[in-house]
């Protein structure tokens, strides 16, 4: 296959992920929400799995360290999630969303949902499920 930046999937990829982050904050911000999408995909990982070491974030969502230490420190300044010692590795921080972190979350799900629904508004149940797939086999074939 011969590489054209018009159809690079990179490119592609990229200019979607990041229209769906600029779509969302403009919703937040619209309700008064002040979120960027980095913050948003560590709150939802947190709702979603539960706590997770600041390691774990990182390898999960594809962050470095110093963005992932950031985006918590400024989450946990505002009262949305804590950091806990491990006791078995008192090195190790165990990140969890806190009562007011779980509430800001699920005033924010309903805005990324529309964003998603905007984004795929004029696919086929069936088309959406086959991009998710699609989308998931690239994946798999990049990270085994």
């Amino acid at each position: 296959m011969h590489y054209q930046f018009d159809r690079s999937l990179g490119k592609v990829t990229q200019q979607i992920t990041r229209a769906l982050g600029q779509r969302f904050v403009q919703k937040c911000r619209g309700k008064g929400l002040s979120v960027n999408a980095e913050q948003w995909t560590i709150l939802s990982l947190l709702f979603h799995r539960g706590a997770q070491t600041q390691k774990e974030i990182g390898l999960t969502l594809y962050m470095d360290k110093v963005s992932v230490t950031r985006t918590i420190t400024r989450l946990e300044n505002r009262g949305l999630l804590i950091r806990l010692v491990t006791d078995s590795d008192r090195r190790v921080n165990q990140v969890s969303l806190t009562d007011l972190g779980r509430g800001f979350y699920l005033r924010l799900e309903p805005l990324a949902a529309e964003t998603i629904a905007e984004a795929l508004h004029n696919f086929s149940e069936e088309e959406s499920d086959y991009i998710f797939t699609l989308l998931e086999r690239i994946r798999s074939n990049l990270i085994g």
